[in-house]
């Protein structure tokens, strides 16, 4: 699904919880500690680029992996 979006596609909070399941309150609160998805603000609006979005996971995918073995 998210391979479908145009490269430069940008996502709010709500595709966020919906694509990787993470709920917006959970997100506030990862961004408020920091280390979470890079992301701007528009007006009140929380927005991430697909491709920050991609990078995260991979990077969350091989913290998982080191932490494994």
């Amino acid at each position: 699904m998210i391979d479908e979006l145009d490269e430069s596609a940008v996502l709010t909070t709500r595709d966020i919880e919906k694509l990787l399941k993470i709920p917006r309150q959970t997100q506030i609160d990862l961004r408020a500690r920091g280390g979470f998805i890079p992301h701007f603000f528009v007006g009140h609006r929380v927005l991430y680029r697909k491709e920050a979005v991609l990078q995260w996971v991979a990077e969350q995918e091989a913290k998982a992996v080191g932490a494994d073995g």
